[in-house]
Parts: structure tokens; sequence; C-alpha cells
């Protein structure tokens, strides 16, 4: 493996998915630094890492270790089951659906910069934005696009006469985004763990009970609840602290959630 040129490779895949070195790090289950020091040639994954890299990058592994070609058996069972597993739809946090008329504009008007912006904005807000995949659409009516959690549709308009539809889309996807309830639908285990990670690095000890004690999954029906009820999880630190401090109460969900809401977030 050319450790330079996957290097590259790995970097440009992932910015073009607009990840964060973070982002892709807690999906494979590695450190931020690891991946950091693949995308300077210093280190290269081991090699059972690398399906699931070009799963998270929906690149395949003749692209991103760029061999120039593809390993075949017999039956090309390789292959075929590579071409099957990239053409596999699975539900994802948050996707943009564009019409067949529109794909052309959007993608003249599409600036990386303007999306981080966004994504920084939202971030200000307590609210990690996950990946967004924008992909054209044939079910989506052709000058109209969708703004989709999972299987969910959380906004559709019909769209004519932008001038900057990547920006207009941008503004509306932040909307949709910034709404309680329909963040507290796209929020999953691994926004969760980022979110507690980013707010460890101010409170080490006070967060050092999760996962121990309190784990990601708890964490996040917490945090559901917290926004289905109008409240900001942006004080993430106050959050465990309630949690941990009535921990032996054996309290459920939802009481945990009223001696949350006490507290002034």
């Amino acid at each position: 493996m050319d450790t330079k040129n996957f290097a590259e490779k790995l970097s440009e895949s992932r910015q073009n998915g607009m990840m964060t070195q973070e982002e892709l790090a807690a999906c494979i289950g590695v450190t931020p630094q690891a991946v950091s020091k693949w995308e300077r040639g210093v280190s290269l994954p081991d090699t059972g890492l690398l399906s699931d890299l070009c799963q998270i990058l929906d690149v395949s592994a003749d692209e991103l270790l760029e061999t120039g070609c593809c390993r075949r058996d017999k039956n090309n069972s390789i292959v075929q089951q590579a071409e099957v597993l990239r053409n596999l739809e699975v539900s994802e946090p948050l996707k943009v659906l564009l019409g067949v008329h529109i794909v052309e504009e959007f993608q003249k008007s599409f600036n990386p910069g303007k999306y981080h912006e966004l994504r920084l904005s939202l971030a200000r807000k307590g609210i990690l934005m996950p990946t967004i995949r924008v992909k054209d659409e044939s079910w989506v009516q052709p000058d109209s696009f969708v703004i989709q959690a999972y299987q969910k549709i959380l906004y559709g308009e019909q769209i004519v006469g932008q001038e900057d539809m990547a920006s207009y889309i941008g503004k509306k996807l932040e909307e949709v985004v910034s709404d309680p309830h329909n963040y507290a639908y796209i929020l999953n285990r691994e926004l969760v763990k980022l979110i507690v990670e980013r707010a460890r690095q101010f409170y080490p000890t006070l967060l050092e009970a999760v996962p121990e004690c309190i784990t990601y999954k708890y964490l996040q029906q917490i945090f559901k609840g917290l926004l289905l009820r109008g409240k900001g999880i942006l004080n993430v630190n106050k959050i465990v602290e309630v949690i941990e401090e009535n921990m032996e109460q054996d309290l459920s969900v939802d009481q945990m959630i009223e001696k949350v809401m006490r507290v002034e977030l």
C-alpha cells in the first residue's frame, strides 16, 4: 500500500463526504489522532478497518488504495458482492434529496465552505449536525428538494428561480435541524458520543461517568427527552452532573428528565 497515495485519497474522500476527522474516527471506533496520522502519511490503518472505511466514505477499496485493478475469484463473487453493497440503501441520519431539474444548478452553486459555516453555526447552539448526504432521487418532484432523516421526510419544497440554490437549501437545512423536535429525531448515539467527547475536553473529571456509569444510550434518551420538551442540550456537563447525582434513586427516564429540567440549562 502506497502510504502517500492512500493518505491523499483518504483525506479527499473524507472531505467529499463532508466529514470531519472526529466524525470519521467515531464511525470506525478509532481516535481522531489515528485518522490524522493516516491522512498525513505517518501510519496506515489495520487492514481490518479498510472495509469500514470504504463503506463509510462510499468508495471502493480500489479507489481508496488506488490499485488500478479489482480482486476477483473464479466466479467474480467478490466483485459482485462489492457492487451489491455499494448499491445497498441504508437509512442515514440526514439526506438532502434533489429533483432531476435542480441537480445541475445545485452543483454549480455548491460551496463546501458555506456548509462548514452552517455546521459551525449549529454547533454554537449545541447542535452537532451529522454528515449530510446529497443525492438526486427519482421519486422527488423534478423542481423540488426534500430533507430526510432516516426514512422520515422533515421538509420538502418546490424551488424555482433561486440564483444560489445551494445556499438557499443550506438555510432551510439549518432551520430544519435547529427545530428541537427534528433534532431529537436525528440525534443518534454516535452524535451523542461526539458531543460528550467535546465536553470532556473541558470537564474531564465530571465526564468520567460516561460511558462507565451513564451509557451513551441512556444519555441519548435524556437528550431526546429534553429536546422534545423544548430544552437545549448545550450544557452537557450540568446534565451529566444531575444524572450522576440521582443515579442511585432508580428513577425512570422521564423522572430523570424532570430532575434535569429543574436545573437552569
